[in-house]
């Protein structure tokens, strides 16, 4: 006689929920307790909407941010963002989180009228 639950066997609309849960970064555990099955189970038979639900959100969101910033040819895939400051603040997250670009900052130290820091160094410090 079997034990157990029966298999599970996701349905179109099941593969379409996990990919949509995952595109919103809900935890895997968490997408498992709402489809009523654990975690390996839900690895075993949705591994493909696991792995790309975040990759179809980050790609309507750019799709969207970059439509915005530059303006699409037929205006329905987003509204051009009007506002030339918000424009560059859009442009310069783009390019923060894609293009690689990131703030340093930079602190010299000098000692009295920018004079440089003389150290003292110990007898017991050369010896080390």
């Amino acid at each position: 006689m079997p034990r157990g639950r029966p298999a599970w066997k996701p349905s179109d609309q099941d593969r379409r929920q996990v990919r949509e849960m995952a595109s919103y970064g809900i935890p895997i555990a968490r997408i498992a307790s709402v489809m009523g099955v654990i975690e390996k189970t839900l690895n075993k038979h949705c591994p493909q909407e696991l792995e790309d639900g975040a990759t179809h959100a980050n790609c309507k969101v750019a799709g969207f941010l970059f439509a915005s910033i530059m303006g699409s040819p037929d205006r329905t895939t987003a509204p051009l963002i009007t506002d030339d400051r918000a424009r560059v603040t859009a442009a310069i997250f783009w390019m923060k989180t894609r293009g690689g670009w990131r703030e340093t900052v930079v602190n010299e130290h000098t000692g009295k009228d920018g004079a440089p820091i003389i150290i003292a160094i110990g007898e017991r410090d050369r010896n080390l």
